[in-house]
């Protein structure tokens, strides 16, 4: 996994995000806002609804537990 997605995924571990939870990324710039892009692409996550809300996947809760 490439260090930007990796480093997007580091966000919700660090707040003990599980599959489903919301999270709101308000901050990110650059290269981690295509980073979550890719991973919105992928399915890791979603988007939640309200603005800068996110979810983590059951597949994007996977790839954190193996980081």
């Amino acid at each position: 996994m490439e260090k930007s997605r990796h480093k997007v995924l580091a966000i919700f571990r660090r707040y003990r995000v599980g599959p489903g939870q919301m999270l709101f990324l308000h901050n990110l710039e650059g290269d981690s806002r295509s980073a979550l892009a890719r991973l919105i692409t992928d399915g890791m996550v979603t988007d939640a609804g309200p603005k800068n809300a996110y979810c983590l996947t059951p597949l994007g809760f996977a790839a954190l537990q193996e980081m």
